[in-house]
């Protein structure tokens, strides 16, 4: 009604209610209002035959339509009896009797009367407790100013919102002599009830608890209205406040309620308990209804402040370019799933970690730009998101990548990783036609849950970098690859040492003229002899030499002794012809201006021309550092060296990309050689090479073992070659013996 045509018109239906009443009932009779839509009369010296008719008439008198624009209300009572004697001989037995008959009339369909009976069914009985409610008298406009004052005041001197909540109930609850005070807050969709805060005299400590269903005459009610009902209703339904952590609650005759809004739309409220059997007061009515809108005050800041924490815990616990986990939540959530015993798997389940990285997305940064860079790692985070196969995952910086996905079983998770290495591609080429991007997968499956997520990750890593290493997409950890890795650290332990003892030796693999069979050139090349006379191919030492970036020096030691034989070759009079030397990516950090000035002192030392020094660059350091590398080889070839791309065709470059470089020299790389004599395959070697050899001065096709590698080459026009065809890679002094 009130909710249809406003409270003035809900007002008017009361006094109306009120006045048929008046007339109906003798003076002798005891009628009231006892809140909201509830009236209550007391009939002296009546039978229950004429206290049936006084309600039939009631109903009669009573019953009328409201007629509005857009709907029809119709007013009617439902009215319940109570007898004396038959039902109870005091006043709070008579009322719960009439009470439930009155609800049992509202369920029955309204608009009639019943009387409550001498026996209810103990389900029935509490069906209709459930439903009482009973409304204090109109609240009082009188307060206690000063306690408003220290509420407001501890409002607004708050640090710690809930603490200062419970201060507040504490004070309200021995202010007022009470029971026990609580906080709940309302989940309507749950309909639950949450205790948030407690106090009671025994000074007993509950921590937050969730209760199954609110109390309904509570959370019917309205916002800001005092409602009390006797303690063993709420009792009724919610048997968990009579546990031993709520002693002295069961004991509490009264319980209070006002209910509040905080944080917009959301509801809770303040319920108190009092031992008194009148229950309480009207001053002590309003008052807790001021209290209630300052506590409501309480609930919206800390809930404000919670959101904002878990906004923050979001915000920290998030890669904020990717929206995945960042490293230390991801960390923090595996260790736990390995602590719970949640990755151990079993017949039909599978997990594994993978460590993902972009293959030269430094190329992509430099050479489009950071925006399409992240954009890139952008589109993997939600490639990554899409796989229902992975369970977590998080960017770990730059575009490194972790997943812990889950399978049917290893071979099925190998799959589901080539799949979306392939999707990745694909997605990329679409946007940029011209390029190759691919991922380098490390899987590290985890066997029996049993280790740490340390020792998966490094297993994972060490797997990633083999990928990379052999452009193999995925690869899958083995235990060798640690030892190899430890033997990574002894090497690199040892490599100063090494170098000062003179380990390290010059090898010299000749270059050839293909028709002629004659050397014109060489590449230097170092090996490791130890002192037990075991010699170390570059593969045992390279890559963690160059991990560490120790490489720069041997580079600069190999070049050094090569120098030093051709200082002796040309003081003997011996004629003098072009060795090519390899220096690593570390070498031309920071644009390699230290490099040049360093490669210039050095060669001054022995006073070697820079045109018999080919200086070799592999394919994928000018794929990583277009821009800069092009600057400084253009400088190089500018003070007499010669430029050569080694290893071509192993990294991601395109032929647009090999024009850009001031290279005089490009060398095919030993896996274009073997295709020659497959199926389909010379055509496109053919055409590959005669290609560059339009553009650039030399080029050389690494790994001719066979004769008939040689004359395909010699047959396509093709002059330079070098392999264990021709000779093996030699030591200085042998090389010096047979060539010079």
């Amino acid at each position: 009604m009130n909710d249809t045509f406003g409270h003035t018109v809900g007002d008017t239906v009361i006094t109306d209610i009120a006045g048929v009443m008046q007339s109906r009932f003798q003076e002798t009779d005891v009628t009231a209002r006892v809140g909201g839509d509830e009236f209550l009369a007391l009939m002296r010296d009546a039978t229950p035959e004429e206290a049936k008719e006084c309600a039939a008439a009631l109903g009669r008198e009573a019953r009328k339509k409201l007629i509005g624009d857009d709907a029809i209300v119709e007013v009617t009572l439902s009215i319940g009896m109570a007898v004396y004697g038959e039902d109870g001989r005091d006043y709070e037995t008579l009322f719960a009797m009439a009470d439930r008959a009155m609800y049992a009339t509202k369920r029955e369909g309204k608009d009639h009367y019943s009387f409550a009976g001498k026996k209810q069914p103990e389900g029935e009985a509490r069906e209709r407790r459930r439903d009482r409610i009973e409304y204090a008298p109109e609240i009082s406009q009188k307060v206690d100013k000063e306690f408003l004052n220290f509420a407001f005041s501890l409002l607004s001197h708050a640090k710690d919102i809930n603490g200062s909540l419970n201060v507040l109930i504490k004070q309200i609850g021995k202010k007022y002599g009470l029971g026990f005070v609580m906080v709940f807050e309302y989940r309507e969709e749950q309909q639950e009830m949450v205790l948030m805060n407690y106090w009671n005299r025994d000074g007993s400590r509950v921590e937050q608890q969730v209760f199954p269903r609110a109390v309904a005459v509570f959370r019917e009610a309205e916002i800001g209205r005092f409602v009390s009902v006797p303690t063993e209703e709420i009792l009724t339904e919610i048997p968990q406040l009579t546990a031993e952590e709520y002693r002295g609650v069961p004991a509490i005759k009264t319980c209070g309620n006002v209910k509040f809004e905080f944080s917009g739309s959301r509801s809770g409220c303040l319920c108190v308990g009092s031992g008194s059997a009148e229950g309480f007061s009207k001053e002590e009515a309003g008052m807790l209804c001021e209290l209630a809108r300052v506590v409501g005050v309480f609930v919206s800041l800390r809930n404000r402040q919670s959101d904002d924490q878990a906004e923050i815990r979001h915000l920290q616990n998030q890669d904020m370019l990717t929206e995945l986990y960042n490293l230390d939540t991801f960390r923090r959530r595996i260790r736990k799933k390995l602590r719970d015993g949640g990755l151990a798997g079993d017949e039909n389940t599978v997990y594994a970690l993978v460590n993902l990285d972009v293959n030269n997305f430094a190329y992509v940064n430099e050479n489009y730009g950071q925006e399409v860079g992240d954009g890139i790692l952008r589109e993997l985070a939600a490639l990554i998101r899409s796989e229902s196969y992975v369970v977590e995952a998080c960017r770990m910086y730059s575009d490194y990548f972790i997943e812990l996905v889950r399978g049917t079983d290893k071979k099925t998770i190998l799959e589901l990783v080539a799949r979306e290495d392939q999707m990745f591609g694909e997605q990329l080429k679409i946007r940029y036609p011209a390029g190759t991007m691919q991922l380098s997968a490390g899987i590290c499956f985890i066997d029996d849950g049993k280790e740490t997520f340390e020792k998966i990750l490094e297993g994972a890593n060490l797997a990633r970098k083999l990928a990379k290493e052999q452009n193999a997409g995925a690869v899958v950890y083995r235990e060798d690859m640690r030892k190899n890795r430890d033997e990574g650290i002894r090497i690199t332990g040892r490599f100063y040492a090494a170098l000062q003892r003179g380990e390290f030796e010059v090898y010299l693999q000749p270059k050839f003229l293909l028709r002629e069979e004659r050397v014109y050139g060489a590449e230097a090349l170092a090996r490791w002899r130890l002192e037990s006379g075991e010699v170390l191919s570059p593969a045992r030492f390279i890559p963690a030499l160059e991990n560490i970036g120790y490489i720069v020096d041997l580079d600069f030691y190999i070049l050094e002794q090569l120098l030093r034989a051709m200082r002796r070759w040309k003081d003997s009079g011996r004629e003098l012809f072009t060795i090519s030397t390899n220096f690593s990516r570390r070498n031309f950090e920071n644009g390699g201006d230290d490099f040049i000035e360093r490669l210039q002192n050095t060669l001054q030392r022995y006073g070697i021309d820079p045109c018999y020094i080919e200086t070799e660059v592999t394919e994928s350091v000018i794929v990583e550092k277009l821009d800069s590398l092009k600057a400084c080889l253009t400088r190089l070839g500018e003070l007499g060296y010669r430029i050569a791309i080694d290893d071509f065709g192993t990294g991601y470059s395109s032929l647009s990309v090999l024009l850009e470089i001031p290279a005089n020299v490009v060398k095919i790389d030993k896996s274009f050689t073997d295709k020659i004599h497959q199926n389909g395959q010379s055509a496109f070697v053919y055409q590959m090479g005669q290609f560059i050899q339009s553009a650039k001065e030399e080029v050389i096709f690494e790994g001719i073992e066979e004769e008939q590698q040689r004359t395909f080459l010699m047959e396509c026009g093709f002059n330079y070659g070098q392999g264990y065809y021709f000779d093996r890679p030699l030591p200085l002094e042998e090389f010096e013996k047979k060539y010079i």
